[in-house]
């Protein structure tokens, strides 16, 4: 299949990310600004060392037809946006990284982003718990079919589980609401090392077997950020879950309420980053299907 339409040239990307941050943090010259642009027109694709808290999204949509072609491919309910803090860059700079660059597609636009990717529940005893997000298996970072690996990060970070294993990056605290939901990279067994992610929710209070077999073998680089879905259930207001009648759901919510309510299946429309003056970048893919060759 070729690309289509792509809301915002990959080529410029980047050099649009470094202005926004450019012009909301000082300490940002413009000298480093002129060399990581040129490091990008090269094809260079180092380490982002300009922003270590960077803020990425995932606008969803849950699809009209579980397979369609044509402008019916695309025909679907939004759902909402799911925003993340991707605060461990510091502690797995080459995971977070790539995860940053595949939502704003700024190596290769539509090929190396999460633009109308799949988002698949877990295994049944998980599916309230775990999304997973596949990619389309090309990395942004470094060589697209080169596996990262960080092992050093890996151990520097790393954090035992109950009953043996562990997990790494940001630590995810029992009772704490304000890492209930986190995105995650798997690090071994499945889709280690590549464009795969892991959305992870209910840790406040699971299960200590459910919390270990959600971790495990997981690298945590982003919290969803405070909103609807990060509350306990008691600071819910009446009614506040419900949606049916016109009162306020959050988008996590709604997504695994589609999955498990559905068979059509639910998808990322767009994704980007949004900067620290409230700039955003967008890629939304559209994809031509080949003649004969059912759609996305």
């Amino acid at each position: 299949m070729a690309c289509g339409i792509v809301s915002l040239a990959s080529a410029s990307v980047a050099s649009t990310r470094l202005s926004a941050l450019a012009a909301s943090d000082s300490s940002l010259s413009a000298a480093k600004a002129a060399t990581a642009a040129a490091q990008t027109a090269a094809g260079e694709y180092s380490l982002d060392t300009t922003c270590t808290d960077s803020r990425v999204y995932f606008d969803c949509v849950h699809m009209a037809f579980r397979k369609a072609s044509g402008g019916d491919a695309y025909n679907g309910t939004p759902l909402g946006r799911l925003i993340f803090r991707l605060s461990g860059a510091q502690l797995l700079p080459k995971h977070t990284s790539n995860v940053r660059m595949l939502c704003t597609g700024e190596r290769m636009g539509c090929a190396y982003s999460y633009s109308w990717c799949q988002l698949e529940p877990g295994p049944p005893r998980l599916k309230a718990h775990l999304l997973v997000l596949r990619g389309r298996g090309r990395n942004a970072y470094g060589r697209s079919d080169e596996l990262i690996v960080d092992d050093p990060a890996l151990r520097a970070c790393a954090h035992s589980l109950v009953d043996g294993g562990a997990y790494h990056g940001l630590e995810v605290v029992p009772g704490d609401w304000g890492t209930n939901t986190v995105l995650a990279t798997p690090v071994r067994g499945a889709g280690k090392g590549t464009s795969r992610l892991a959305i992870l929710t209910g840790l406040a209070d699971a299960p200590p077997a459910t919390r270990r077999s959600l971790l495990l073998d997981h690298a945590v680089i982003g919290v969803l950020e405070p909103a609807a879905a990060a509350k306990a259930p008691a600071l819910w207001g009446p009614g506040e879950r419900t949606g049916r009648e016109g009162l306020r759901r959050d988008a996590l919510s709604a997504v695994v309420d589609a999955l498990g309510k559905s068979r059509n299946p639910v998808k990322v429309s767009s994704c980007g980053e949004i900067f620290l003056g409230g700039q955003t970048s967008v890629v939304s893919c559209r994809f031509v299907p080949t003649p004969g060759v059912s759609g996305a």
